[in-house]
């Protein structure tokens, strides 16, 4: 008989952390939910994840590619090799975004040409913008998506 009651009793304990560890996991995954983070669009460090539905690459040894639109309306950025610096034009409201006057810096990078050049070619192109959590997606004139990046916090 003890047998059988040290078996329920083991059988609860059992039953009462699962419970316990359910609610808790549940709780957890609603503060994720209800706290998801949206980056400020201005002065956020944005690293460029993707430019044309390509991979942005960051060699060993490499700065990451990325762009902040100050409050100034001044874009600064860096493309893997090159510093970019230029202007842009925003309405938050209907979330159109345009940039100007794009300028590099003419460091000669071989390896990464490529993705400068693509770069500066997609943000000439940009018209609108969408952030969602910590993302910013870019979107040319036809609302194709063509640049995916990333709020990163120091």
């Amino acid at each position: 008989m003890k047998s059988i009651y040290k078996s329920y009793t083991y059988l609860l304990v059992i039953i009462c952390f699962l419970s316990i560890s359910a609610c808790q996991s549940i709780t957890e995954a609603n503060l994720a939910q209800r706290y998801k983070s949206n980056a400020p669009l201005i002065d956020s460090y944005w690293k460029m994840l993707e430019v044309n539905k390509q991979t942005i690459l960051v060699s060993e040894g490499q700065r990451e590619a990325f762009i902040q639109l100050r409050k100034n309306n001044q874009l600064r950025g860096f493309s893997g090799c090159n510093q970019i610096t230029g202007s842009y034009t925003v309405n938050t409201s209907q979330q159109i975004l345009t940039f100007n006057q794009i300028h590099i810096t003419e460091k000669s990078c071989p390896a990464s040409m490529k993705q400068q050049n693509n770069i500066v070619s997609m943000l000439l192109k940009v018209n609108t913008y969408k952030i969602s959590g910590d993302n910013l997606f870019l979107y040319h004139k036809d609302n194709d998506v063509i640049a995916k990046l990333a709020a990163i916090y120091f």
